[in-house]
């Protein structure tokens, strides 16, 4: 992967399909994925990593995580 000024990002999407809208994160960088991105982009589905998400990071400057909380709204809701 190509280092650049701004560093290594990644994308990663946390969820599980099997539970609704618990596998937003999984759609979003599945969607993603179909797109032209720089080079120091990558975009990872996840899944439901528990522990071991900290060794997924390992490497990136810049981390952006796609996932859906419980905040008491309706499903869907952003």
């Amino acid at each position: 992967m190509e280092t650049t000024p701004q560093g290594r990002v990644l994308v990663l999407g946390l969820g599980n399909l099997l539970m609704g809208d618990e596998g937003v994160g999984v759609h979003a960088v599945r969607e993603l994925a179909l797109r032209s991105l720089p080079p120091h982009v990558d975009v990872m589905d996840a899944g439901t990593p528990g522990t071991d998400l900290v060794s997924l990071l390992d490497g990136y400057d810049q981390v952006f995580i796609v996932d859906a909380v419980d905040a008491g709204q309706e499903p869907g809701a952003v």
